[in-house]
């Protein structure tokens, strides 16, 4: 199982996921971080996690990681990895996935072909898992980390230093309202990215059984080959991002961030997004009637987009249109303290925190929505 990675509650959440359908237990990878807050590494111990050091970039320790993952899965242990390595910094779906654990499932494949000795061979399933979030504690953060990246000294953060009635307001707001959690399963793949039927035989691009110890094979005998195996694992992480992005489920919370932010970026076409970004908050404003339009010509794009199976929506995208735009605006960064995105007394859309709308905007990246503003 691969997930998408937004927040440090990802672990616990895919968790109890694949404990409500009824899946077996799971071991999977999990940040030294985690563990040490006592309540995280109380749940990461019960799910079956085992520590990973990201700061190791050592050789031995990184192959040592991969042996163990691969004989796990070659023994029939289910596992559960992050490929995007670590969570999304800029709150968009991932574009690249690392290669490293995801090859652990193609060598584990290979030796089960190797080891054969007349018996059925297990075969290794792949399956993408998308995540949905109106709301990720992380999220200013996350952002402040992709832009200091991306920009360097072109990026200056600003820091908010919140008192104590701010902290009630966020205390007030987290246990008094709720935020939805979508989590999306794709179909499942084999180790080459094939999808698979529901007994388990690889498909090709026309629905015909293939069988995939042919890609094995050197001279009709199973071999080794990691250069080949490389090309492999880089095909299977291509078709991960590609199933991300099609099992993605647009909230409306999504939608009125990424309009927002592009209509307010439109009006400014001559600044770079790190000049855009320093603009203030306090000159942002969207008249409603505006942003309504955009929002039911992009709406009707997001349709099309799921018509063509390249995208799916939450349930509550069909509704009366001021029903669904309102829903995004109460729920988008429901619980920061400074609100992305939310309407003034005039009825006009405004924002509180440019940043922190801009990281939310990302998720629906990818799409090519944009020429829709």
């Amino acid at each position: 199982m691969v997930p998408t990675h937004f927040s440090n509650l990802d672990s616990i959440l895919i968790g109890w996921v694949i404990h409500s359908i009824g899946l077996p237990a799971f071991i999977y990878g999990a940040g030294l971080n985690l563990f040490n807050i006592k309540i995280f590494a109380y749940f990461m111990n019960s799910l079956g996690a085992y520590k990973v050091d990201r700061r190791k970039k050592n050789l031995p320790y990184l192959e040592t990681l991969k042996m163990y993952s691969t004989l796990a899965i070659q023994k029939g242990a289910h596992s559960l990895f992050f490929p995007g390595g670590t969570r999304s910094r800029s709150g968009a779906i991932e574009k690249n996935v690392k290669l490293g654990l995801l090859s652990t499932a193609v060598e584990a494949q290979r030796n089960a072909y190797l080891d054969n000795s007349g018996s059925p061979v297990r075969k290794v399933f792949i399956v993408p898992v998308t995540l949905n979030y109106h709301f990720v504690l992380e999220a200013p953060d996350l952002i402040e980390d992709y832009l200091h990246s991306k920009g360097q000294d072109r990026y200056f953060a600003e820091q908010d230093n919140y008192g104590s009635f701010q902290l009630l307001k966020f205390m007030f707001k987290f246990f008094t309202k709720g935020s939805n959690i979508s989590v999306s399963i794709g179909p499942g793949l084999d180790v080459f990215g094939n999808y698979v039927d529901n007994e388990g035989n690889s498909l090709d691009n026309h629905g015909r059984v293939i069988n995939v110890r042919d890609y094995f094979l050197t001279n009709g005998k199973i071999s080794i080959d990691y250069q080949r195996e490389n090309e492999y694992t880089r095909m299977l992480g291509q078709k991960i991002v590609k199933e991300y992005h099609r099992i993605n489920r647009v909230f409306a919370s999504h939608l009125v961030a990424f309009i927002a932010f592009e209509m307010w970026l439109k009006k400014h076409p001559k600044l770079d997004l790190f000049s855009f970004l320093r603009l203030p908050e306090d000159d942002m404003e969207l008249n409603y009637q505006n942003f309504r339009e955009t929002f039911e010509r992009l709406r009707k794009q997001i349709f099309v987009l799921e018509d063509e199976d390249k995208v799916h929506t939450a349930t509550h995208l069909e509704g009366e249109l001021d029903t669904v735009i309102h829903h995004g605006l109460e729920n988008v960064g429901i619980f920061h303290l400074k609100r992305p995105i939310l309407l003034n007394k005039k009825g006009n859309i405004i924002t509180q925190d440019l940043t922190t709308l801009y990281y939310y905007h990302n998720r629906l990246t990818g799409y090519d929505l944009e020429r829709f503003i």
